[in-house]
């Protein structure tokens, strides 16, 4: 055997002490816990952020960070729509409620979080999950179909798209069953709780 076949067949016959904890050593229900804790704070203060961005539109009627509304609306959604508080502020209570309802999920609200049934904040980052995977989708076909000398095109291809990819993500990672009962694989063995 080869050096490095003789170090993969080392490291893997470690790794096989830990089978019946889904690859996962000793001790990495912290991590799993931390890791959680990440993806919903990362889903939360973004969903948060365009609540208010959404809030700001609709409170001061201002096209920030575009100089006018058309300018603004062909850079968000490549089409002309209205930014009336009537469209904005509906959408910023259901990002608001999404980013409150993921905190919750991914247990970063402590008490108040726990009172919810458990099926709201699931079905909740259920639906941010499922609605940043199609926007991902989405985004790919305009890609295909935008043109590519609008900033549309541009902020689809290095922000929008991106962005909704990582959301999608860590959405999936806050879906995962929260505590897993893992089967010891060595004799004696159990996990530390």
């Amino acid at each position: 055997m080869t050096w490095f076949t003789e170090r993969i067949v080392t490291v893997a016959g470690r790794l096989s002490r830990y089978r019946g904890v889904v690859g996962a050593p000793p001790g990495s229900e912290e991590v799993t816990v931390r890791v959680r804790s990440i993806a919903g704070a990362a889903v939360a203060s973004v969903l948060a952020a365009d609540g208010g961005l959404h809030t700001f539109w609709a409170v001061s009627g201002s096209p920030w960070p575009a100089h006018d509304h058309r300018t603004l609306s062909a850079g968000l959604l490549d089409m002309q729509v209205p930014f009336t508080p009537a469209a904005l502020v509906p959408l910023a209570v259901l990002l608001f409620g999404g980013a409150a309802l993921v905190a919750a999920r991914a247990g970063l609200l402590g008490a108040v979080g726990r009172r919810l049934p458990r099926w709201l904040p699931y079905l909740a980052t259920l639906a941010v999950t499922g609605g940043t995977a199609v926007r991902v989708a989405a985004g790919f076909g305009w890609l295909v179909t935008a043109d590519p000398a609008s900033t549309f095109f541009r902020l689809n291809l290095a922000v929008y798209t991106p962005l909704c990819l990582l959301l999608a993500a860590a959405g999936l990672v806050l879906l995962r069953r929260e505590h897993r009962d893992p089967v010891p694989a060595t004799p004696g063995w159990a996990p530390s709780r």
